[in-house]
């Protein structure tokens, strides 16, 4: 099976959805692993998500990009402060239930390496500083399903700051939040860039022997992720027309507030 690295890339939100589309259909003998930065600033949302829990005037009014992803959780804002990764496997790859233990510990035992600190995975969808202090550094969703052919596990690391008063202009908080983001912690990177930062994690879940894909190879899934993103910008996507929506009032995705974060059941990286 190849083991392919991606590399890290910069790219606009529908492009980086849609390569994730062309990687899936080239996930049946091969794992790939790829880190990206959102350029300019975007707002994704929950596949089954409603839509009513971004504020669409001042997304429109600012031209900020929006779009509803295919996964779960719930509202983010992504922008220079947190570094996103996508992993697309095989689903034979791992056992479905196993999908969130098995990458999550080697993302976190990458940032254990990357950061000098201890690093706590939760038992569902976070990687954390410290179970007592309250806020996760890393957010997680995955899907694993045996009819589909592939697996993905998809996240972010919160690599500065969180830029709160965008967050609040385009994502609708639940009540305390704001006060929370302003105090949430985020992985100190040290002396690593963030390419540096992407290759630890690929070889953490890749192994030592990946291999980097080939420029023609990754143009070639780049200009197709151009086309298969179009879909992303899709207003009746966006909409979710066609879609089972949850109900609102989801809040942020990386805030989980008391006794969620109790349910996530920390054990130490």
């Amino acid at each position: 099976m190849r083991r392919v690295y991606f590399g890290h890339d910069e790219l606009d939100i529908f492009t980086s959805l849609g390569i994730d589309e062309v990687l899936k259909e080239r996930a049946k003998d091969s794992i790939f692993f790829r880190t990206y930065q959102i350029n300019p600033a975007a707002v994704t949302i929950a596949e089954d998500e409603d839509i009513s829990d971004i504020n669409l005037e001042a997304c429109m009014k600012e031209n900020l990009n929006y779009t509803r992803r295919p996964s779960k959780g719930s509202a983010i804002y992504l922008d220079e402060s947190v570094l996103c990764y996508t992993i697309i496997f095989p689903n034979y790859f791992v056992p479905s239930l196993e999908t969130h233990e098995y990458f999550g510990t080697r993302i976190a035992s990458a940032l254990k390496e990357i950061s000098g600190n201890d690093i706590w995975l939760g038992e569902k969808f976070s990687i954390a500083i410290s179970p007592s202090i309250y806020g996760v550094i890393s957010g997680n969703s995955w899907e694993n399903l045996s009819r589909k052919g592939y697996g993905f596990y998809h996240g972010l690391i919160t690599i500065k700051k969180h830029n709160v008063e965008s967050i609040k202009r385009y994502i609708k908080l639940r009540v305390g939040e704001e006060e929370i983001l302003k105090s949430l912690p985020y992985l100190n990177l040290a002396n690593y860039s963030l390419e540096n930062v992407s290759v630890k994690l690929a070889e953490k879940i890749l192994g030592r022997d990946y291999e980097v894909i080939n420029n023609e190879e990754k143009l070639e899934i780049v200009q197709r992720g151009k086309d298969l993103g179009k879909r992303f910008a899709d207003e009746d996507w966006i909409k979710g027309r066609s879609l089972k929506i949850r109900s609102s009032g989801l809040g942020y995705c990386l805030i989980a507030l008391s006794e969620e974060w109790k349910e996530e059941n920390f054990k130490k990286i």
